[in-house]
């Protein structure tokens, strides 16, 4: 029998997500105790997922809020527990080096490649957890026993957006656009010159040659470069 707490004729809102019959069946039998109502889907998920041979069997209590927002297709994702906070103080890592946001909710992927996740670029609960969710529990498990990270991953916040301009061959109009809606300002790139220290506080674990930003984060090193590599470049043009 499907569980369907749904209310019906509730009034939404554009940025509400609502589940079809289908999503309801399926989520009630990948997931038996997870509650599904109009809202949100809070409960346990239990996961089984592989990667590089190594299996992890986990379960947590989790909160999604089903809305989107005008910066992000994806629904929130919290834990309701402790769990992940302990693994942090079991690692002695911040939250937000396992990807925990500030309001204590999941940073599943940075938005400029969140579309990739689904069939024709279009949001669906199921992919949404598979293609999202369930890698990053995997991840946070995995990073837990292994003390790192089974794949590389951009960095957390607007740092990941650098890495992601220093990725792709973006004009400057989208590499703008990017900044821009991450409020992040092109004076503050160009105050970031090769030799200063690193943006983490790992550098004060390293040697001096260590601690520079271009040697601790290449990544973020090369997605300042070619920041500063298409602002020239507009300048140059407007200036002809």
């Amino acid at each position: 029998m499907v569980k369907n707490n749904l209310i019906e004729n509730i009034e939404t809102s554009k940025y509400d997500i609502i589940l079809s019959t289908s999503d309801i069946e399926w989520l009630s039998k990948e997931y038996p105790a997870l509650k599904i109502t109009s809202k949100k889907l809070i409960g346990e998920i239990c996961i089984q997922r592989i990667f590089n041979s190594i299996t992890i069997l986990d379960c947590f209590n989790i909160e999604v809020n089903l809305k989107y927002s005008e910066k992000s297709i994806l629904p929130s994702i919290r834990c309701t527990d402790d769990k992940i906070e302990n693994i942090s103080k079991k690692l002695n890592k911040k939250l937000n080096d396992l990807h925990i946001n500030e309001n204590g909710t999941f940073c599943l992927t940075i938005y400029p490649e969140e579309k990739k996740f689904f069939t024709a670029s279009q949001f669906n609960i199921q992919e949404y957890f598979k293609n999202l969710v369930e890698p990053f529990l995997y991840w946070v498990c995995y990073y837990e026993k292994y003390n790192k990270a089974p794949w590389n991953e951009y960095a957390h916040g607007y740092l990941g957006i650098i890495e992601y301009i220093g990725d792709n061959n973006l004009s400057f109009s989208e590499m703008y656009k990017l900044l821009k809606k991450e409020q992040v300002s092109l004076r503050k790139i160009l105050h970031i010159y090769r030799q200063r220290k690193c943006l983490c506080e790992e550098y004060k674990l390293k040697n001096k040659s260590q601690s520079k930003i271009r040697n601790c984060h290449p990544r973020i090193w090369k997605g300042i470069k070619k920041i500063k590599n298409l602002l020239c470049k507009k300048i140059h043009y407007m200036e002809v």
